[in-house]
């Protein structure tokens, strides 16, 4: 029986041997940080409330970030650091690459995510999932963005302000206030934004994605205004912005994006 082996099997080395024997490295994923604030917050190990707000890098983040002051209006419950992240800042300002979570000061039981790091497509659903399995909430909103170059079904190439939703199933049910029209088929979200709207759907949560429309390399100020429509959801943003205060975040985030700001 071993010659006959031997016939079959081509040798081993001990070279490639050890190359077999390696084990593969373990799936790297994103780590959730409390503060102090956070852990006395939790109720059965989650953060409860009765919305989650969501702003993603771009337009999302920039619209929470012009509406709330971190400091002032906010209180950081979390921090959720992507792997081989450097250290998250202390603060959350334009910009930054980091991502918290937060309750609102005026009303502990709003909790808001701004991140402001790009989640890559092989990490959105990890991220999407650490996330929302450190919150109980029964309903989430979603804030992002959508590239004018992806958009497609217009006639003319689409400009700013232009806003588009989704929906889960459950919130579509709820009859709530028409804010802006649908995402027209076959139009299509991806990363983080169709990871955490999937969540909501499979785990039956009444979830909202609004997408704002951006023509640069990075938002403008009609980009950021179409978002405030979605204010006459959540009470705390409703008159907190302004163009003034777009045109600010906007001249931030597009410092970061010039091309002395990349690194090759």
């Amino acid at each position: 029986m071993d010659a006959y082996l031997d016939l079959v099997l081509p040798p081993v080395d001990d070279e490639d041997e050890d190359t077999l024997m390696q084990m593969p490295e373990p799936l790297k994923t994103p780590a959730l940080q409390l503060t102090s604030e956070g852990t006395a917050a939790q109720s059965d190990g989650k953060l409860t409330g009765k919305v989650l707000l969501v702003g993603l890098q771009g337009a999302g983040a920039g619209y929470l970030l012009t509406c709330l002051n971190p400091v002032d209006d906010l209180n950081r419950l979390a921090s959720i650091d992507l792997p081989d992240q450097t250290r998250q800042p202390s603060r959350n300002v334009v910009g930054d690459n980091c991502c918290f979570v937060y309750s609102l000061k005026a009303d502990p039981a709003v909790l808001v995510a701004i991140c402001q790091y790009q989640v890559d497509a092989e990490m959105a659903y990890a991220w999407s999932n650490l996330l929302m399995s450190s919150v109980q909430v029964p309903r989430v909103i979603i804030l992002d963005t959508l590239l004018s170059s992806s958009y497609k079904l217009s006639e003319t190439y689409p400009s700013a302000p232009l806003l588009r939703c989704l929906y889960t199933q459950l919130q579509q049910r709820s009859n709530a206030i028409p804010v802006c029209p649908f995402l027209e088929c076959p139009n299509i979200v991806d990363g983080a934004a169709a990871a955490l709207l999937s969540h909501c759907e499979l785990s039956n949560i009444a979830a909202s994605l609004f997408v704002s429309i951006q023509t640069g390399i990075s938002p403008d100020v009609d980009t950021l205004e179409a978002l405030d429509k979605v204010s006459v959801l959540i009470a705390p943003l409703r008159g907190k912005a302004s163009r003034d205060k777009y045109r600010e975040v906007c001249r931030k985030l597009e410092s970061k994006m010039r091309p002395e700001s990349i690194y090759l």
